[in-house]
């Protein structure tokens, strides 16, 4: 029986030794990201690769709080197959030295949970930062669905335009999880272009009650505007709808996203990224004659292409009484790591 035992073991080990063995392997096992200031979302890819000879079943990848990580496109991999593992890191609430880990399981036999690394420095913000989530939160747009002679006209700072007729043209445009604020002279056109978009798709598509007309009526309207308002006559008051949005709170959410850069940059961006939706292009030498057209009580977020330039700026407006007034950290660039193109647009020129 002892032989037989013997024997029976040593059949089942050259039988494993024959089907081969799986072996986890990464490009790298730790990622160090610098230094980044607080509320940057950092992101890294790792390859991971199987390089033994027998397919690699990876079962699991968990990150510790404050890291999360996207699904695996396939967990089976044949030897020499690689598949990617993207890992982000949300900084905010962090300082100073951070490491987070990341645990993949599979069935490498020698190392069946293998620990991943994501560290770096995080830089506190300052007063007059905000961080590219904290954007990322706040944003919206505004969308002026009249022509584009009424545009020109006057419109809302940072409405972008796009008139009715072609609105169906933006639909693979607009980002679709963000409030969509559309108006038009009264609200009437903008309603129904509103529930449109609402059918498309866009469930946070909002009709700007009553108008511009009505918005005009408001306390210092006109600070919002470029140009002039409507003449038409503000329409009664009626039952808000679900698809609308009244004066008070686009009110409390106006956020004017500023462009610091040269035209030619906002245009198109030095790695084509283009500009934020609805951003105004100032360049830094002209925000001195825009103090006296910004309204003091608006969220105001300055943009250049790292930060440093929005910086100083952020901090002359402040103490220029503009206390709503931030840069984003980072800049454009840090925007770019964190979301890609999201909220981008990119001048056809």
């Amino acid at each position: 029986m002892e032989r037989l035992g013997l024997g029976l073991l040593l059949a089942v080990a050259l039988g494993v030794a024959a089907a081969g063995t799986p072996i986890l392997g990464v490009d790298a096992m730790a990622y160090d990201f610098g230094s980044v200031s607080e509320g940057t979302i950092v992101s890294h890819t790792f390859s991971l690769t199987n390089l033994g000879d027998s397919p690699l079943l990876i079962t699991g990848a968990r990150a510790t709080c404050g890291c999360t990580t996207t699904a695996l496109p396939q967990t089976t991999l044949a030897p020499g197959e690689s598949v990617p593992l993207e890992a982000r890191v949300d900084t905010s609430n962090f300082g100073g030295r951070i490491s987070k880990q990341i645990y993949v399981d599979s069935n490498d036999p020698s190392t069946p949970s293998a620990v991943l690394h994501i560290e770096g420095d995080v830089v506190q913000l300052q007063p007059y930062n905000i961080s590219p989530s904290d954007l990322h939160y706040l944003f919206y747009l505004a969308i002026d669905v009249r022509s584009a002679e009424a545009y020109a006209t006057g419109h809302l700072l940072g409405a972008i335009s796009v008139p009715s007729s072609t609105l169906p043209l933006w639909v693979d445009i607009l980002p679709r999880d963000i409030i969509l604020v559309l108006y038009d002279n009264t609200g009437t056109e903008s309603a129904a272009q509103a529930q449109y978009l609402r059918s498309a798709g866009f469930p946070e598509a909002r009709s700007l009650a009553g108008g511009l007309a009505a918005w005009s009526l408001t306390p210092s309207a006109a600070s919002y505007m470029v140009g002039s308002p409507p003449s038409a006559a503000a329409p009664a008051q009626s039952a808000l709808q679900p698809y609308e949005m009244p004066n008070g709170d686009l009110r409390s959410i106006y956020l004017i996203v500023i462009d610091l850069r040269s035209p030619a940059e906002y245009a198109t961006g030095r790695a084509l990224e283009g500009h934020f939706m609805g951003a105004l292009n100032i360049p830094t030498a002209d925000l001195a004659r825009w103090q006296s057209l910004l309204p003091k009580d608006a969220q105001i977020v300055l943009y250049d292409q790292t930060g440093q330039e929005s910086d100083r700026q952020a901090q002359m407006l402040q103490s220029a009484g503009f206390a709503k007034t931030h840069s984003l950290a980072g800049g454009i660039d840090a925007w770019l790591r964190a979301y890609s193109i999201e909220f981008l647009i990119r001048e056809r020129v």
